[in-house]
């Protein structure tokens, strides 16, 4: 199941409910609740764990909106090359 944050625009919504109908992941809709999820910062062990992953081929897909860590995150943390 795949989700949609609040802050996302409509484009984005449709391309994750239509991913979602695709995938027949529509029987795991709950219409009658609504879900917040809140979800703490990463911290810079968490990137390390990451780039870790990366190094290990233990990643397949990582999908980053509105973001960019290559330029954001410290160069010496080897994130482009992971």
């Amino acid at each position: 199941m795949f989700y949609a944050g609040s802050r996302l625009p409509e484009n984005v919504h449709v391309a994750v409910n239509l991913l979602n109908e695709v995938l027949k992941n529509t029987e795991l809709y709950h219409k009658d609740q609504i879900q917040k999820e809140f979800i703490a910062q990463s911290s810079l062990s968490d990137f390390e764990g990451l780039i870790s992953r990366m190094n290990n081929k233990q990643v397949d897909v990582l999908i980053h909106y509105d973001s960019n860590p290559v330029y954001h995150l410290p160069t010496d943390l080897g994130y482009s090359e992971a």
